[in-house]
């Protein structure tokens, strides 16, 4: 069975052409083709990425060798102007969520000629703790989160100063990497926080000295360093996105083009991380393989898959 096929099957078993229809109406869009739905534009962005292929001419013939439907690529970059990108953006959530394997729920697209720090009070939500590096920490920012009863976890810039400190009481532990745990104010008399806040100063794996300012209160400091630890996890993610993608180029130029071509990219990802923790259980328990050399063998179909 040729790989292209095998993602496509996974692919309308994770999103039924019924359930992508109804994320269509649910965004707004009015999918008049019978020949080239939204479905198919789909189809063509996953297997793009897939095996990286080159620009909207191109893809016809890819697409033939790979069973989707053919259509003149005038009609595919047509359609790929046209679709909001929005689409895409909620199948990957959908998808993402129904995975259920550490990916994420949720992706803002921001412009790199803007700082992402703002983004930071879009994404928040009560019922979750930001954990976030330090070019998020603006002084302002954080007491904004805690007055508003936003939980946080926030990295420190080394520059930033901690007027009057108040050491926390706590049980020493052995093998804890935390070295310091205070409740503060944060900055300068020209540029100070109107909160106290907690501090936590613990050294990473690789023995740096790191500090998180926090809300939490009723967690111990060595928590509060796992915590952080953990948002390494997003660090791991963009750079397999950097090196693995599969965009050797963008298709087009337009805001629809290029999010929907990035937001297909990202749902092949989810496939294929789903497929390599699947796949891991039939594996002997000798056998080391890294996601990344899994996508290359089954790009290559060199790996079989059963089922």
């Amino acid at each position: 069975m040729k790989n292209s096929i095998t993602i496509t099957s996974i692919l309308q078993s994770m999103l039924t052409p019924e359930e992508v229809q109804r994320v269509v109406k649910l965004i707004g869009y009015e999918d008049k083709a019978r020949k080239f739905t939204v479905y198919h534009l789909l189809q063509y962005w996953c297997m793009a990425a897939l095996e990286q292929w080159g620009s909207y001419r191109s893809s016809v013939d890819y697409a033939a060798l790979c069973g989707l439907s053919v259509v003149h690529y005038s009609r595919f970059s047509t359609k790929a102007a046209e679709v909001p990108f929005s689409v895409f953006k909620e199948l990957f959530h959908l998808l993402a969520l129904r995975a259920e394997n550490g990916q994420p729920l949720q992706v803002v697209e921001t412009l790199g000629s803007k700082h992402d720090g703002p983004m930071s009070e879009a994404l928040a939500q009560p019922d979750y703790i930001l954990v976030m590096d330090r070019a998020y920490g603006k002084l302002e920012r954080l007491d904004h989160f805690k007055t508003h009863g936003q939980s946080f976890v926030i990295r420190l810039r080394d520059n930033v100063h901690l007027e009057k400190p108040h050491a926390l009481r706590r049980l020493t532990k052995p093998d804890s990497s935390v070295i310091r745990d205070i409740t503060c104010q944060l900055g300068s008399p020209q540029c100070r926080s109107r909160q106290r806040h907690r501090v936590v100063m613990f050294r990473d794996f690789e023995g740096r000295e790191i500090r998180v300012v926090t809300d939490l209160m009723q967690v111990t400091a060595e928590q509060i360093a796992q915590i952080y630890k953990a948002r390494w996890q997003i660090e791991v993610f963009f750079r397999w996105i950097k090196q693995h993608l599969n965009i050797p180029t963008l298709f087009g130029t337009t805001e629809n083009a290029v999010y929907g071509q990035l937001f297909c990219a990202l749902i092949v990802y989810v496939l294929l991380n789903w497929l390599f923790v699947a796949a891991q259980t039939s594996w002997p328990q000798h056998a080391v393989l890294s996601f990344a050399r899994f996508s290359r063998l089954f790009l290559l179909q060199n790996y079989l898959l059963n089922g």
